[in-house]
Order: C-alpha cells, then structure tokens, then sequence
C-alpha cells in the first residue's frame, strides 16, 4: 500500500516537474534569449561568454528534461539532471538574496523578483526529485513499458539517492540558517546594489 502511494506520489511529482521545466523552458524561448540572457547576466555570477551559454541552452535542457519527466524516458537520468537544475536555481536564487540584489529570477516567462518563497519552491522540487529518483519515475513509465535497463535502475543506485538525499539535506540547512540569519527587509524596500 506505502508503495502505491509513493508510486502514485512520483509520478504525480514526475508530471509536476516536467510540466514545469517545459513551461519555463518554452517561455524563455518566447521571450527571446536576449531577454533570458539579461536575466542570467542581472544575477552577477557568471561573464558574458557563460550567460550567453546558459541563455541558448538552458531552455532546450528545460524543455527536454520535460519531456522525458513527464513521459518517464529514463527517469533516474533525467531526475539526477533536474535535481541539479534545481540546485542551481536555488543556490543563486539565494546568493542573489544574500548580495541584497533587486533582479529577475528569470524562471519563467513573466518577470518575478528574486524571493525566498522561490528558493524554498527549488528545495520542495528537489524533494520530489528525490522521490522520483527512488521510486524509478513510479509506475508508468516509458521505461517499464519497453523494459529499458539503464546502469542507474540497478540496486547500485541507492547510493545515488545518498548522495542526492545528503546534499538535499544540507542545502536545505544552509538555506534555512541563511534565511533566519539574514535581516529581512520590508517588502517593496529599495535594496542594496551588488559589490
């Protein structure tokens, strides 16, 4: 019955993830990369030649990682692909706020600011993920209806999910301490301009 649940529970993750990487995959791509790329560039982290990359890449990698999540094409794969997607949206989403920066998250097509309400968004995801990773995508999957064995569907996988699980956990920690740590200033107040 546990099983059940908790298959049902990834593949509602898998659709959930999916749908949400191809949808801020696809508005990125609508708004036009110069767009994106002025969103990457607003976080301060990265030259011009990397966040030129990331601007042309990122969104065919979200769209794809969709996909593939959504129709369960080697799930464990494509989970260890959308954890770290999600590590890094939340890692610079916190950096962000941390410098005390007033920029686009760049998530979707819409401009948002960066909050912590993303950052904990990315952490809750990435709890899926872990789920999704565990249970092999859950029940349906296009996987399980060819029988596709993938080095990552053997018993070996569960240290992947350790080492998954492990740095879910501290980068939950550190972003929670961070949160705490960190003076919080009224909403709609004019913030700090980075270094």
């Amino acid at each position: 019955m546990i099983y059940v649940i908790s298959s049902l529970v990834a593949i509602l993750g898998r659709f959930i993830i999916g749908a949400t990487f191809f949808i801020a995959g696809i508005g990125k791509i609508r708004n036009g990369k110069n767009k994106f790329l002025h969103s990457v560039l607003g976080y301060d982290l990265v030259p011009v030649s990397i966040a030129t990359f990331v601007a042309h890449f990122l969104p065919i990698l979200e769209i794809l990682a969709g996909v593939m999540l959504v129709f369960g094409l080697l799930p464990q794969a494509v989970s260890v692909i959308a954890f770290n997607l999600l590590l890094v949206f939340a890692v610079t989403i916190t950096v962000s706020l941390v410098r005390e920066m007033d920029n686009d998250c760049g998530c979707f097509k819409h401009v948002i600011p960066v909050q912590w309400r993303l950052v904990y968004r990315n952490i809750f995801l990435m709890g899926l993920v872990l789920l999704m990773f565990a249970l092999k995508g859950g029940a349906l999957t296009i996987n399980k209806l060819l029988a596709i064995q993938t080095s990552l569907s053997h018993p070996n996988s569960t240290i992947g999910l350790v080492v998954l699980a492990s740095i879910w956990g501290i980068v939950l920690l550190i972003i929670l301490l961070l949160h705490h740590l960190l003076p919080h200033r009224p909403k709609g107040a004019k913030q700090a301009t980075p270094f």
